[in-house]
């Protein structure tokens, strides 16, 4: 595993896909992928903020991340940057995205939840971006110039932020599983060397969707999470649209899975926690 770490992905190249899946394959057998799941699930419950993991109660994770990720973010952090009338609308706000991680929103709706404008919330969402703590998703539009869109995704830069608000646990095995690997997913697709921009596809049907597009250069990669036991077809069935509307020759999409491990074009199947691995 040692040397596979020094393997650097270009997940815009499918051959570098394609390398690295097979020198993983290599060094892990199918046969283990579930012992692999166990310990993503532990990282997805125990989070990246080690100051945490020694606190004994959800209550006692619940009001630190209350007080440090919420209250001083927008008392302290940001009324250096600008000054903000109303403090409580930024909390609700985080409070909102913490515990709605990968949920799509709409900026009238959200608004009108947190009891605020749209204008209002307009402003405040760079400011609440620049803190890290959240990280918005915008819809795949196919145009070189991105509109200002009324639709897009927020995501917890770490789920422990999720659960310290909700007080649930986030498994990997538990009822939020998809947002929760899907989280999970996003926040490693935007450490990837050579991504500019990452959104979400959506048929204007609704039909089919694609929870990332991952471009890198004049490519877009289509990337699916599914964290089931079965695969619905209708999972790979959005990748082959999405390539047959915006691919190009030799263009290919990745599936996470939970345990699927297909290494062959044009969709790369791969387990959540070997992805989880790449970047």
């Amino acid at each position: 595993m040692t040397k596979l770490a020094e393997d650097v992905l270009d997940i815009g190249d499918v051959s570098s896909v394609l390398k690295l899946n097979r020198r993983l394959e290599e060094h892990i057998k199918p046969n283990s992928i579930q012992q692999w799941n166990r310990y993503a699930d532990e990282y997805a419950q125990k989070g990246g903020f080690p100051q945490l993991w020694t606190m004994a109660t959800a209550a006692e994770r619940s009001a630190f991340i209350d007080q440090q990720f919420v209250e001083r973010v927008t008392l302290e952090d940001l009324r250096l940057v600008k000054e903000i009338r109303r403090p409580e609308i930024f909390h609700q706000f985080l409070r909102y995205a913490f515990a709605r991680t990968g949920q799509e929103y709409n900026l009238e709706e959200l608004a009108s939840l947190i009891h605020t404008t749209r204008v209002t919330l307009t402003e405040a969402l760079p400011l609440l971006l620049q803190t890290e703590l959240i990280r918005k998703v915008e819809r795949f539009t196919g145009k070189p110039v991105r509109l200002r869109s009324t639709h897009a995704k927020l995501y917890a830069a770490d789920l422990v932020l999720m659960q310290g608000i909700t007080k649930i646990i986030t498994s990997l095995e538990g009822e939020e599983r998809g947002r929760i690997a899907e989280t999970l997913a996003h926040n490693v697709i935007r450490l990837f060397p050579g991504v500019s921009d990452v959104s979400y596809y959506r048929e204007p049907s609704g039909k089919q969707e694609v929870d990332f597009t991952v471009r890198v250069g004049s490519r877009i990669i289509p990337v699916e999470i599914t964290y089931q036991n079965q695969i619905d077809g209708k999972h790979r069935a959005a990748i082959r649209t999405f390539l047959e509307t915006h691919g190009k020759p030799n263009s290919f999409g990745i599936l996470v899975t939970k345990e699927d491990w297909k290494i062959e074009q044009p969709i790369i199947e791969m387990p959540l926690p070997l992805f989880l691995l790449t970047a």
